[in-house]
Formats: C-alpha cells, structure tokens, sequence
C-alpha cells in the first residue's frame, strides 16, 4: 500500500497513513482513550467527528449508518486527504468538551448520543469547515438530565445495559412500555390514542354497536342495500323491455320485407309456406 505525503500529487489518492501520522493524531488531546468508552488505544476512527474509539465502539458506530458516522481503521484502511484533514481538524478531547458544553453526557449510549441534535450539528459543522462551507446554525440548547445514571448505557434506551440479566432487561423494558402507555393517555384521554375500528363498544359477536348512533348508521345500510337491489331489479325490466321494442322494430322491417317479397313470389305453394313461416317467427315478440 502506499503512504500518505503532504504536500505531494499522491495526497488526493486514498492511501494508507503513514506511521508518523498515526502517531501525531493518537497525540490530539483525548485520543488516547476511546471517545466514547474511554476504553485505553484506540484503533479506529470517526471521519464524521474526528474521533478515535475501541474496536466494541466501532461496531457501533457502523450500525448508525455512514450518513452518521463514517468508520474507519486508522492503520489498515486508506484514506484520502479530505478524510486525514478531518481527523486533523479533529480530536476527542474536543467532541466530548462540546457535547458537555451542551449538557449531552458522553457516558450516554452511543445509538442515542449521537442522534441528537447537538451531535448532529457538530457533524455538520465540521465538513462544512472543512469543505470551506457556511457553517450550519446551532440548534437550541436543550440539556439532557444529568441525575440519570449512563455509565451502563441508556436506562431510557432499547439497548442492554451493561451487567443487565435478560429478566432485568425485561422488567425494565416493561416499565418503560407501561409509562409511555400513561403519557399516552394523559395527552389523549382515558382510553389512550385511538384510532378507526378501536370502539370499545364494539361487539364481534353480534356485529353490531352498543351505540345507538351506530345502529341507525346500520338501519340506513340496510335500506340502502334494499334499495340498491330494487333499482337493479328496475334497470333488468328496463333493459328487457327496451330490448324486446328493439326486436319488435327489427321484426316490423322484416315482416314489411317479407311481404314485398310475397307480392313479387308468383308461386302460390311459396307464397304460403313463407307467410306461415314469417308468423311463426313474430309470436315471441
């Protein structure tokens, strides 16, 4: 693999960090802990943040998506200068002092740290310093409670804790469920947040309502139906009788035809047998 050089028409290629790169970002202040574990040597990197963090870290980091972090290995992968000027511009030290600044504690979870506004913000802001962009607006700043413990991860989270036995995950998860249901209720009344067909007057056995507003609702439906059908019967009659003044016209023109026809037959024996023929063939109209 090739080297990184500054300064050189190799720079703009994806290449392998040279040692001595390696070296000066391992050296930013915070670098030499994980970003987000503290855990001692990191090894992999955040191009989006500018960051170092452990190899558990990592995988987290990937399951947010590239759009949110983008990782990398800072001795194996390759990188380009825009990614090394990122990861110069960078540093933990200076991650975590902005998100305390802002009141995110940086022992919360990672899924949930870094999809809250103040990350984001940092994010964009920057790749737009690098890319020599307009710096995006800082959001309101709106402190996370601090009294929460998030040494093991987010109590609020869906994520184990860390140490979290299977049943305490559950209990935990059950709270959680239970407490959101009464916030629902709270915003949107007694039964909750309802939607169409949640009636709790509803009988499946009888297939009607409780409410007697929904049974002239069906007493209507119902006379709707039979009126349906009535006027479908009407429009039957309709046709057939439209149909049989159709046939009757057709068979007046063919009766007048015939009966040029008889005038110009001098055969008496055929005049008969095609006037019984022409009357037989009128009586079902």
């Amino acid at each position: 693999l090739f080297s990184y050089r500054s300064g050189t028409s190799s720079a703009v290629m994806a290449l392998q960090m040279e040692p001595g790169l390696v070296r000066e970002i391992r050296a930013f202040p915070g670098n030499n802990y994980c970003v987000d574990c503290q855990d001692p040597n990191p090894q992999w990197a955040s191009v989006s943040y500018g960051t170092l963090f452990c190899l558990e870290c990592s995988g987290k980091h990937r399951g947010l998506g590239v759009h949110i972090s983008f990782v990398r290995s800072i001795t194996m992968d390759s990188w380009s200068e825009k990614q090394i000027q990122m990861m110069k511009r960078g540093g933990n030290e200076k991650f975590r002092s902005f998100m305390t600044e802002r009141g995110v504690p940086n022992n919360m979870s990672i899924s949930a740290k870094y999809q809250t506004p103040d990350a984001d913000y940092y994010r964009r802001r920057h790749k737009a310093v690098i890319e020599g962009k307009e710096i995006p607006a800082m959001p309101p700043r709106n402190p996370i409670d601090t009294s929460v413990d998030y040494s093991r991860g987010d109590p609020n989270g869906k994520e184990l804790l860390r140490g979290e036995s299977e049943q305490e995950y559950i209990a935990r998860q059950t709270i959680l469920r239970n407490a959101a249901q009464e916030r629902m209720k709270a915003k949107f009344g007694g039964g909750g947040m309802q939607g169409l067909g949640s009636d709790s007057g509803y009988n499946p056995g009888g297939n009607n309502y409780d409410d007697p507003t929904q049974q002239v609702v069906g007493a209507l439906g119902n006379l709707w139906t039979g009126v349906r059908e009535t006027v479908g019967g009407a429009n039957e009659e309709l046709k057939k009788a439209q149909l049989g003044q159709k046939v009757k016209q057709g068979w007046t023109t063919t009766v007048s035809a015939t009966n040029r026809t008889l005038e110009a037959v001098t055969d008496e024996e055929s005049r008969k047998r095609l006037a019984e023929n022409t009357a037989k063939g009128g009586d079902w109209t």
